[in-house]
């Protein structure tokens, strides 16, 4: 009687730590949805300012400003595209039930592709600084374009930089939150 006493407190326990695992993945996994949501939002907003505010900017302008805003524009168009196609991973996404370690998987691929696009974005940083350069020297051909088209880059560069650095920290920060419980659980997998 005292084993089926202790199997039965065993099991109980069992239960209550299994649920407990169950809803800190739910969580974690919750807060993943919702920060990549944020990013697409976030994305898509921007990309949506830049792509109207450039064109209509570009219309009633000229020279530098007009290569400025007209760069801006086209970035808009990319950034919304890339926003859109995020909205879409993201209800595929919705539809499927991962397991904790497919959901820590996917957040440390997450993680390293925000730490490359931050690396990107200063490439973007430096390449507009570069041509805006270029396009100052007295013999650029195309010098406004170059000026134009150069510090409207680092405007996108240093926009994506900062936000592609922000969202993985937020990734980073969820699964600093969750990552106690997960020990236990990958190395009992």
């Amino acid at each position: 009687m005292k084993n089926m006493a202790l199997i039965t407190i065993l099991f109980a326990c069992s239960l209550q730590t299994l649920n407990a695992q169950l809803a800190d993945t739910s969580l974690y996994a919750t807060r993943y949805a919702k920060t990549n949501r944020a990013h697409a939002i976030v994305l898509g907003s921007w990309g949506a300012v830049n792509l109207l505010g450039g064109t209509a900017w570009a219309l009633g302008s000229t020279g530098q400003t007009r290569q400025f805003n007209v760069m801006n524009a086209a970035w808009g168009g990319i950034n919304l595209g890339i926003a859109s196609l995020m909205f879409i991973g993201l209800k595929k996404e919705n539809a499927k039930t991962y397991s904790l370690y497919d959901n820590i998987q996917r957040q440390a691929q997450l993680e390293k592709v925000l730490l490359f696009n931050t690396g990107l974005d200063v490439g973007y940083v430096m390449g507009g600084l570069a041509m805006n350069y270029y396009g100052q020297l007295p013999d650029a051909k195309n010098g406004q374009r170059l000026q134009g088209f150069g510090k409207s880059i680092m405007v996108q560069g240093g926009f994506l930089f900062v936000q592609d650095l922000v969202f993985y920290l937020l990734h980073a920060n969820n699964r600093k939150k969750h990552q106690g419980g997960w020990q236990v659980q990958i190395n009992g997998r």
